[in-house]
């Protein structure tokens, strides 16, 4: 028996729309299909008269392993005797006859921030995956996060010279709430990273930045305010990011939720 393990990118499948749980599924369903055509890996060994291997039919069918790994890749290593960490082994099997002779699994592993992760994108997975839990949403149900992205430098024609109202783009990242609230932290990041689905204000949460908004530096001819920012949110279904501080060096999330749901965010901030 020979086993073989295969990487891939988290964040590259969710940019073609695929997740964990789209992934099982397909692999299930393909996995059932071949069967048909090989049907003899449903089988198992056994030994002839002759006292050689030989593969009996019995149709008992392969196995479909989902498994979910607490640690990054990163620390489990490249060795092949590491990487076998996170395979699964049919533990009570006595000898090789008792093995299946196809075994299936799909294991995810935690994702870590790579470089190109930013402050925003961090921190607007985290309170995404952190607010959609405090609110119970349904597993089923889809959740949105929509957030402007800068795109004056990309427009063409170019945005005319002294034009200084808004130059975004709304972008849009889609995910079923049982699966953003069950994955890794860094599967959220990597939603806010790579996923751009149509936007639509159905069941969405709009997200904007004003961290780098110079609040605090507004004078008006006598000084520069003590404490600036906004006093109320324009919709319930809105998170604001806010810098704190002259030094900028935090950054402060406001949002509304039911006094319940608020509870239990806050604690889900508590890291």
């Amino acid at each position: 028996m020979v086993r073989t393990v295969y990487c891939f990118s988290g964040s590259r499948a969710r940019a073609r729309g695929v997740n964990a749980v789209c992934a099982f599924d397909a692999l299930q369903r393909a996995l059932s299909r071949v069967l048909v055509l090989y049907y003899p890996l449903a089988g198992r060994l056994a030994v002839g008269a002759d006292g050689k291997l030989y593969v009996e039919c019995t149709g008992e069918g392969a196995v479909m392993v989902e498994a979910e790994a607490d640690c990054a890749l990163e620390e489990v290593g490249d060795g092949v005797a590491r990487l076998a960490r996170l395979v699964f082994d049919v533990a009570d099997a006595q000898s090789v006859l008792e093995v299946p002779l196809l075994v299936a699994q799909l294991a995810r592993v935690k994702s870590r921030c790579a470089g190109e992760c930013t402050t925003f994108e961090a921190l607007a997975g985290f309170v995404w995956r952190a607010r959609t839990r405090a609110l119970k949403v349904r597993p089923e149900q889809r959740v949105k996060l929509l957030f402007a992205v800068d795109g004056r430098a990309r427009f063409v024609p170019p945005l005319p010279k002294g034009y200084f109202g808004n130059g975004i783009v709304f972008t849009c990242s889609v995910c079923e709430a049982g699966v953003l609230t069950g994955s890794p932290l860094g599967f959220a990041v990597g939603l806010v990273q790579v996923t751009r689905a149509r936007p639509s204000l159905a069941g969405t949460l709009l997200l904007t930045t004003w961290s780098r908004l110079s609040l605090d530096t507004t004078d008006f001819g006598w000084g520069e305010p003590t404490r600036s920012g906004p006093v109320a949110l324009p919709e319930k279904e809105v998170v604001l990011f806010l810098s704190r501080g002259k030094e900028k060096k935090g950054i402060d999330v406001l949002l509304g939720l039911p006094e319940s749901a608020m509870r239990a965010f806050e604690a889900l901030m508590e890291i």
